[in-house]
């Protein structure tokens, strides 16, 4: 008659197995929930209203801060290096000498001492959520 027996250590190894998935499940679930907390909190570039989208560009501009800049247009309606571009024709003009003004439907960024005026339409994405349109405004509220 064969006889069957069973080794193991006295409850180390089952507790070991245990809590390294235990650890392993509470990885996961730490950095889902991270994930998903930075996602929600990331800044999609929005105002909640347009002289506050003028005040964020402002000061965008006068930092010279393309990456923040460009995150103010809507979707596909300024090209990925349109504010790099934006920005560096101003990067020698002092930020005390650049204005931005929403104006009717548009917001304007003028230069002082110049004729340089750039102008975009504000389009409310969601309610109370304003962005640019990289399209030129319609006659009147542009420069």
């Amino acid at each position: 008659m064969t006889q069957l027996t069973t080794t193991s250590r006295p409850g180390r190894h089952v507790l070991g197995k245990r809590l390294g998935f235990v650890a392993l499940f509470a990885a996961l679930a730490g950095w889902l929930i991270f994930v998903t907390f930075s996602i929600a909190t990331e800044d999609d570039g929005s105002e909640p209203s347009p002289q506050k989208l003028a005040e964020a560009v402002q000061r965008d501009l006068r930092k010279g801060d393309a990456d923040a800049l460009q995150k103010r247009f809507t979707d596909d309606t300024a090209g990925e290096k349109y504010a790099d571009t934006f920005v560096g024709k101003l990067k020698d003009i002092p930020g005390d000498r650049i204005a931005v003004r929403a104006v009717r439907d548009a917001l304007r960024v003028e230069v002082a001492g110049s004729p340089s005026c750039t102008a975009w339409t504000l389009v409310e994405e969601e309610k109370g959520h304003w962005k640019l349109d990289g399209t030129p405004p319609g006659p009147g509220s542009g420069c």
